[in-house]
């Protein structure tokens, strides 16, 4: 439990263990390499006693960090700035290593912003370690995976507080004298204000991730920005964190675009990965009043879903990925495509419970050379990505989460020396795809999706075996003008009219052709 009173604890240095580990079957290990060390925060720590000075030191730095969120002062905001926690990378951090797939989560929450107010993000990464989870219907449906990037909303970065719906139900009677004494625990329990480490969330995150990782396991950082007219974003990787409720955003999306250009050092996020998330959903001015009659009103508006995915060319490389998790996810995907943003898909939990790296949600699928949180930057700001529905993941409790490999690329010999998917090809040649996968039920429908700015049409490549198995390719060329993108889509093997229906079981980032630059 964490405690109240005793003596600040001294600052320390400690280096992340590397976070090599097996590699997949058939290929060598990459070569590990050890993680930059992190000065830890003593003050962040969960089992922290609080002190005066820890106590001051938080709220003060809070303080700054929301006026430097408006407006930064150098002189001021550089006091309270936050250290890098050594994520970016420039270049493929194992070059020449074979690829192989890593699958993981890129969406949870915990008592940091609006999930169960008696966990945080040790208990997330504990579940994807482990692969042990507390279902929301009872029971355990957890999996081991290899990665997982935690989401905590940026609104309650600085506050003390869980904003669970479980901590105030909808409906409560809050008038002086009505309170029972289930609802006092309740707000009891959400208040954290004797807990030390939630003032000091984004250090605290970091530092739990790096003690959560393991040689199987990587454990990385995010937050996810909650702006509820013009639609949430993921935000992975970053130095910094922003607040869509303070930053200007609402007013329009420019704040956030211009945020993801600002340089590091002035408390923006040009270190950051970004990606969109839940799309479709319908504007609201909070959290709370996404069913209200005036937000019909807003929608008419128009702007929701980031200026109906408007693209930004300015920020286009730091925008990676588009959550697809279902339904007409599929169609927002393609829109974005033909909108001229390069991304690629992830499948998300999204999870407010205790049901983390759950067999019975959507998973990320990444084509990674080692397993250090630098080589899962690299993978994401490449957009080697693919989001799987459950019915393609596999597991018990505790066991290593099971999926197809799932092997796209162009050209070459095979993936290792081919074209990996999320590319951007810039010449004038004819290119072939290729298509080879291993572990889908028998008779998964294989189709490719193939788009521009104008139009976009799916087209079927063939159906897995009887063992699971689908080899294939198509000969494409680069387009004339503009860019051309085929993305692979797979289907239950009933669904007749895969990727013309909201049937589908993955999908994977795109590869684009376009003419040589110049």
């Amino acid at each position: 439990m964490r405690k109240i009173g005793g003596l600040l604890a001294a600052m320390l240095l400690a280096g992340c263990s590397s976070n090599g580990g097996d590699a997949a079957p058939g290929t060598a290990a990459p070569v590990p390499t050890p993680n930059p060390p992190v000065a830890r925060n003593a003050c962040a720590d969960p089992e922290a006693d609080i002190e005066p000075s820890c106590f001051l030191q938080g709220n003060a730095a809070n303080l700054v960090r929301t006026v430097c969120g408006v407006a930064w002062l150098p002189g001021l905001c550089n006091t309270v700035a936050f250290e890098d926690p050594q994520y970016r990378v420039e270049a493929d951090p194992h070059p020449g290593a074979p690829y192989f797939l890593a699958i993981g989560t890129v969406h949870e929450h915990s008592s940091y912003s609006d999930g169960d107010p008696q966990q945080i993000p040790r208990d997330y990464f504990a579940a994807g370690r482990d692969g042990h989870n507390t279902a929301d219907a009872g029971g355990d449906t957890g999996i081991r995976v290899d990665f997982m990037l935690s989401s905590e909303h940026s609104d309650n970065e600085k506050l003390p507080v869980t904003t669970s719906a479980a901590c105030i139900p909808i409906g409560t009677d809050l008038s002086p004298g009505t309170l029972s004494p289930t609802v006092l625990a309740n707000l009891v329990s959400c208040a954290h204000t004797g807990d030390l480490d939630h003032y000091f969330k984004w250090q605290a995150t970091l530092q739990q991730a790096l003690d959560g990782s393991s040689a199987g396991f990587t454990a990385m950082r995010g937050f996810e920005w909650t702006n509820d007219y013009y639609n949430h974003m993921n935000v992975y990787l970053s130095t910094n964190v922003v607040n869509a409720k303070v930053d200007g955003s609402y007013v329009g999306m420019n704040f956030m675009w211009r945020w993801l250009q600002t340089p590091v050092d002035q408390g923006g996020g040009a270190d950051a990965l970004a990606a969109f998330n839940h799309p479709g959903s319908k504007p609201a001015l909070t959290p709370f009043d996404g069913d209200l009659p005036h937000n019909e009103l807003l929608a008419r508006l128009g702007n929701a879903n980031w200026n109906d995915l408007a693209h930004v060319p300015e920020v286009d490389a730091r925008v990676v990925g588009i959550e697809v998790n279902g339904g007409d996810d599929l169609s927002w995907y393609v829109k974005a495509l033909q909108q001229g943003w390069h991304v690629g898909p992830l499948g998300a939990e999204d999870e407010h419970q205790r049901e983390w790296s759950t067999r019975s949600k959507p998973k990320t699928v990444m084509l990674v050379r080692g397993r250090d949180p630098q080589d899962y930057y690299h993978a994401l700001q490449n957009r080697r990505t693919m989001a799987l529905r459950p019915e393609l993941v596999g597991g018990a409790p505790g066991e290593k989460a099971s999926f197809p490999q799932i092997r796209y690329w162009a050209d070459g010999s095979g993936l290792q020396d081919g074209i990996p998917l999320g590319t951007i090809v810039r010449d004038s040649a004819a290119h072939t795809l290729h298509v080879d996968i291993e572990g889908l039920p028998a008779g998964t429908r294989v189709s490719l999706m193939a788009g521009d700015a104008e139009q976009a049409a799916p087209m079927a490549l063939g159906v897995a075996d009887a063992g699971g198995r689908y080899q294939g390719s198509q000969a494409v060329s680069a387009p004339g003008s503009g860019q051309r993108w085929y993305f692979l889509l797979l289907c239950p093997a009933a669904e007749t009219q895969c990727g013309s229906s909201e049937e589908y079981l993955g999908v994977t980032a795109p590869i684009w052709f376009a003419p040589a630059e110049g």
